[in-house]
């Protein structure tokens, strides 16, 4: 996705209020690599699900020069991710794991979960892992 607008869209108790999009192209092995989602010179803004109010990945992808802002989800616990929630696995069967890059000039701010300032969460990193904001 390059140079799109996703903003005002309300997914209810789905997963992904702007974007969501869900496993990988490739096996991950040498030879037939993980494909990721690209999503570049973008802004998600103003949407609502349950968990990934801006975008929920749950595969590889490489975000740049993107604005990800004043999303929300609507649970915190166990989903979060009011911005960006990436379900992505640390390390496959083959010894790699799903890419996620953030790349070029990123503005990830102002978005919640339950009130709660929530702009990137990691559900399978360590029993969650959540960022205050990337600028």
């Amino acid at each position: 996705m390059d140079g799109a607008t996703v903003t005002g869209n309300n997914g209810g108790e789905s997963l992904g209020g702007g974007i969501y999009f869900s496993g990988a192209k490739g096996s991950g092995t040498t030879g037939d690599p993980y494909i990721p989602a690209v999503i570049q010179n973008a802004t998600i803004q103003n949407n609502t699900a349950k968990c990934g109010g801006g975008i929920n990945a749950s595969g590889p992808v490489k975000i740049s020069d993107t604005t990800i802002t004043g999303n929300t989800a609507t649970t915190l616990e166990k989903w979060g991710g009011g911005g960006l929630n990436a379900r992505i696995i640390p390390q496959s069967r083959y010894n790699n794991g799903w890419v996620f890059e953030l790349s070029g000039k990123m503005n990830i701010t102002g978005n919640n979960a339950e009130g709660v300032v929530n702009n990137l969460y990691f559900p399978e990193v360590t029993a969650g892992t959540m960022l205050p904001a990337v600028t």
